[in-house]
Order: structure tokens, then sequence, then C-alpha cells
């Protein structure tokens, strides 16, 4: 017997995209006061997600992420699957909002 699975985050899937709107650097409007959640995309597909200290404008990167989207829907970070909006000037990812640093 021959079992196979296929996933929408499958490498060889046609319809990944790296929506062009999502290029540059994002900080959470989360309501902190001092750190926000950072991310990072790259044309490539690779990015930094990070926080953000907003009194000394420095980025404290943590994690090298690889992401995509499909469908202008969806965006994939690390293989994780998030509905996604971005305008160029504000992201939603979840139930975050973020902005252009």
């Amino acid at each position: 017997m021959l079992v196979s699975c296929s996933s929408d985050d499958d490498d060889s899937s046609s319809n990944k995209e790296h929506d062009a709107h999502l290029f540059g650097e994002w900080v959470a409007n989360d309501g902190k006061k001092y750190v926000h959640d950072y991310y990072s995309f790259n044309s490539d597909g690779t990015g930094i997600h990070g926080s953000y200290e907003s009194d000394i404008d420095w980025v404290n990167e943590e994690d090298d992420i690889k992401w995509y989207t499909v469908d202008n829907e969806y965006l994939y970070i690390n293989g994780a699957k998030y509905y996604y909006s971005c305008d160029g000037s504000s992201l939603r990812v979840g139930n975050k909002t973020y902005y252009e640093k």
C-alpha cells in the first residue's frame, strides 16, 4: 500500500509568490510602549523576525525566516500559515497590524 500526503505549503506548489508589498521592515502597532514585534521581508523569500525598541531605534534580530505568500491571502512564515492583507503601508497578519518602519 502506497500513501502520499500533500499540503498547501508543498515546495512544488506553483502558486507560491513573494508579495512585493511585503518587502521591507515592519513594526507592530501592539500598544506596547517601547518594545514591538518586528519583521523584515526580503524579495528572495528570506527575512528576519525579532523585536524593535522604539526609544533607541534598535532592532533585535532574533530569528532568520523563510516566507512566501499564496493567492494574496495566505502568508507562510517558516511553514506556519497566516491570513494576511497588505496595502503597502500597513500589514495585517492574523490579529496583528504592522506599519512600515
